[in-house]
């Protein structure tokens, strides 16, 4: 005497149901619920239901709508004991021991493997009265079920081509539920609070060098807005790169896919620059070479440069920087493309501030 797979898998699915719904215990309604839900598409229960006139639909909703009956009492023969079935259930919870209890008795009266139609029967032969009345009033009961089951006896069951389709539309399903999941947490993840990048170029020497790993946090903003000498990560101005705002692209940009937009590992929305914030918004800014920038006529004390900027480009006059608009600079100022060449870059396009390198491990730390 044994289970068959169908049946370790409509019991395994009624575990599974009973932790999802948070029910108190493994109930007979939600082992039916589980053969209706998965296993319907084996033909001989299938057939059953055809001959009753019992649409699953119907059915599935009925027992849906019921309420979690009370756990019922160990059966006096506890079926985790029996040593014909007893390895092979000793993975079920105590609260289907009454069920198996009956599975058992069916088993030892034929001699047979336990299949679905035993399952189904045990099931309507449950102790609940809602659950019984609710079967009732669809047709459904032990006797009908046994009925039926017995007339398809001797008549060959035609194997159904929708048993194919519904079990590979089940494991689609699953699927699309697990990559449903995984995205969810990576757009929460990335968009919500942080993400990795790796530095590219010497830009940021000495404070960064290539190769670095830094995580870039975007929940301080909110409270605290970005101050001058803030590291920030941005998408490279345009046109250079333009930011693709259709559902599909915003997704996986969103997810960290966004190079799947244009099919290549270098596509431009999923670069980004690592610069430093020197001018804020209404800031009079100039950048003077080999002397250093001046913010509001001062000039600015930045510790952190590799060298004093040989070139002003377009900051060589004083410039009021407009409102929305930040002017980022390397650290290493004669071999950085920055705001110099580019011009402002709009606080829409930077991604959050950098606040901690991760790699290489002897030079983990703030920044």
């Amino acid at each position: 005497m044994r289970f068959t797979e169908d049946v370790k898998e409509a019991l395994h699915r009624a575990q599974k149901l009973a932790r999802s719904a948070k029910a108190p215990h493994v109930s007979e309604r939600l082992a039916l619920l589980s053969v209706v839900e998965t296993l319907r598409p084996f033909s001989r229960f299938d057939s059953a239901l055809r001959e009753l006139k019992i649409k699953p639909r119907a059915l599935r909703d009925a027992l849906k709508s019921l309420p979690d009956a009370p756990a019922p009492a160990a059966s006096v023969a506890d079926p985790l004991s029996s040593e014909a079935g007893g390895a092979d259930m000793a993975r079920y919870p105590a609260p289907l021991r009454p069920l198996l209890a009956r599975l058992l008795q069916r088993g030892d009266a034929s001699g047979e493997a336990l299949d679905m139609d035993a399952l189904t029967q045990a099931c309507l032969q449950a102790d609940d009265p809602p659950m019984r009345e609710a079967l009732s009033s669809l047709g459904l009961t032990s006797a009908s079920w046994r009925g039926a089951s017995e007339s398809l006896n001797g008549r060959r069951i035609a194997a159904m081509p929708a048993r194919r389709f519904w079990s590979a539309l089940y494991i689609l399903r699953e699927i699309a539920e697990l990559v449903v999941i995984v995205l969810t947490f990576l757009v929460l993840i990335r968009e919500g609070l942080g993400e990795p990048r790796l530095i590219p170029s010497p830009s940021m020497l000495p404070t960064l060098q290539v190769g670095d790993r830094v995580i870039v946090e975007k929940l301080s903003h909110w409270v605290r807005p970005y101050q001058r000498g803030d590291i920030l990560v941005f998408y490279p101005p345009e046109p250079e790169a333009v930011i693709h705002n259709d559902p599909l692209s915003a997704l996986l940009r969103m997810s960290g896919f966004s190079a799947l937009i244009h099919n290549k590992p270098d596509d431009p929305v999923d670069r980004a620059f690592i610069k430093r914030l020197i001018g804020l918004p209404g800031d009079t800014f100039q950048v003077v070479p080999n002397v250093g920038v001046k913010i509001n006529g001062r000039l600015l004390q930045e510790p952190y440069v590799a060298a004093l900027p040989e070139l002003c480009v377009s900051a060589c006059e004083p410039r009021v920087i407009p409102k929305g608009q930040y002017f980022m600079m390397g650290d290493n100022r004669n071999d950085s493309k920055d705001s110099r060449y580019f011009g402002y870059q709009p606080a829409s396009r930077v991604l959050g501030r950098a606040v901690f390198r991760i790699f290489p491990l002897n030079r983990i730390g703030t920044l």
